[in-house]
């Protein structure tokens, strides 16, 4: 039998994640909602932050879901499909839950995805700095 590991993020690094995201939205003053997956974009841990909109909720799950389907932050989905009609108008009908709002960043293990965090409630500038503080905190 051919196999091979891959990392896998812990229910422990989640919360982690969770809380240094959290952190960073309670001091850009928003409430925000924040989803974190496994490898394969299952969910793994999430909070809705008190005064976060309901739709922030499946936003970030999506976010994260993009993240850690791609390795690629959410962000940077918008500039990667500007220029290429054909890829763009393929990927946004094609791909269930792909998000291109920034605030979705891969959370990694050894330069493999581990899982990835979604952030959504904020300005998508504030939303990826949540996500990338919930990154950093776990990622190695």
């Amino acid at each position: 039998m051919s196999t091979y590991d891959k990392p896998s993020i812990t229910t422990d690094a989640a919360r982690r994640a969770i809380d240094a995201a959290i952190a960073k939205a309670n001091e850009n003053g928003v409430a925000v909602s924040v989803a974190v997956t496994d490898e394969a974009g299952h969910l793994k841990a999430f909070v809705r932050m008190d005064g976060a909109s309901f739709a922030a909720g499946r936003i970030a799950e999506d976010k994260a879901y993009t993240a850690a389907a791609f390795g690629v932050p959410t962000q940077q989905w918008f500039s990667i499909l500007e220029g290429d009609k054909p890829l763009r108008d393929g990927m946004l009908t094609s791909i269930d839950r792909l998000s291109t709002l920034g605030g979705g960043v891969a959370i990694m293990a050894g330069g493999k995805i581990a899982g990835a965090i979604g952030v959504s409630g904020g300005t998508y500038d504030q939303d990826h700095a949540s996500a990338q503080a919930g990154a950093d905190a776990v990622s190695s």
